[in-house]
């Protein structure tokens, strides 16, 4: 959704950020005129220490973020896993959280759902944990390019494939785990 304006990789300042595209805020706006519900699930693992406390980081995200959603004004639900645990994509704990946390009156439309991430596993890409989440869920999944500018999907492959460890028994757990 952003990226930062100074060009560095990671935004250490609240303020240096920008969006990734010009389209990003209509097209979400136009996600929630369609019945689509925002949910923001990212890995932050630098947002705590080794022991599990807050890192210094932990408050320039937070008010980026606020930053964020406050220009967008749209509401949205924002899960960051600060650790390698179930939380960390592509596990779907944080997907469970926000599912089990719509009460028994509203469930989630999986086969109308996705996911739209740049951890596609693309050659350039840094992981292929947004699309392995995907997998996981059993839900849609588009990279940026595809969901805001309309671009053909690329080619892609598993940056790791645990298929190619695991014997005849498949998946641990069902699931693509990044071990």
């Amino acid at each position: 959704m952003v990226v930062t304006k100074s060009g560095n990789v990671k935004g250490y300042d609240p303020d240096d950020w920008t969006w990734w595209h010009e389209t990003v805020p209509v097209r979400l706006r136009r996600t929630l005129e369609e019945g689509f519900e925002l949910v923001v699930i990212t890995n932050q693992g630098r947002l705590t220490t080794t022991d599990g406390a807050q890192a210094p980081e932990a408050q320039a995200f937070q008010a980026k973020i606020h930053a964020i959603f406050e220009t967008l004004n749209l509401p949205v639900a924002i899960y960051a896993a600060c650790a390698n645990d179930n939380w960390r994509k592509p596990r779907i704990r944080a997907w469970e959280h926000f599912t089990d946390s719509l009460g028994l009156n509203r469930q989630v439309d999986k086969a109308a759902s996705y996911i739209v991430g740049d951890a596609a596993g693309r050659p350039s890409d840094h992981s292929d944990d947004d699309r392995h989440f995907a997998m996981n869920l059993e839900i849609g999944f588009y990279t940026p390019e595809e969901y805001f500018l309309k671009k053909p999907p690329e080619l892609w492959q598993h940056k790791f494939d645990p298929f190619q460890y695991l014997d005849a028994l498949g998946p641990v757990n069902g699931m693509y785990t990044n071990l």
